[in-house]
């Protein structure tokens, strides 16, 4: 009876198959005569109801960091994240396309060697259009006295 079952849902399954445009394979390994029918979405092979989800980072330049010194942006639910060397970088988050980011600048005034330098974050917030946003900019500038 077992072997009936079995034959019935291949049956059924490759029906299926047919109507909806899959492919049905069977499995080698299986004892029974027909094998262990498996069906696959050709158009996407690991999960057609899983639709790969496109994920977008944030970053961009810092400029005038003093040699030795460090800056601290905190993301919009409290990560908080360092920045220590000059040029790009880019921040752990990974976003979707539509969602809104939110970065600030934590340390905005820098005393290293005598002198003070005010530090500054341009485009800390937006929304995530289909691309890495790489348009933030922290700028340190020394004081003059």
């Amino acid at each position: 009876m077992k072997k009936a079952a079995h034959k019935i849902l291949v049956l059924t399954a490759l029906i299926f198959s047919a109507h909806c445009g899959l492919q049905v394979r069977s499995d080698p390994s299986s004892t029974t005569s027909l094998g262990n029918p498996q069906i696959e979405n050709p158009s996407n092979p690991s999960d057609p109801s899983d639709p790969v989800e496109i994920k977008y980072t944030v970053g961009g330049k810092a400029i005038g960091i003093p040699a030795g010194e460090e800056v601290i942006l905190e993301v919009a639910g409290g990560a908080q994240h360092t920045i220590s060397v000059n040029g790009d970088f880019t921040l752990p988050e990974e976003y979707l396309s539509g969602d809104d980011y939110d970065v600030t600048l934590i340390s905005t005034v820098i005393h290293s060697c005598g002198h003070t330098y005010d530090c500054t974050l341009e485009n800390g917030q937006g929304t995530i259009v289909d691309h890495d946003v790489t348009d933030l900019v922290i700028k340190c500038v020394k004081r003059c006295h």
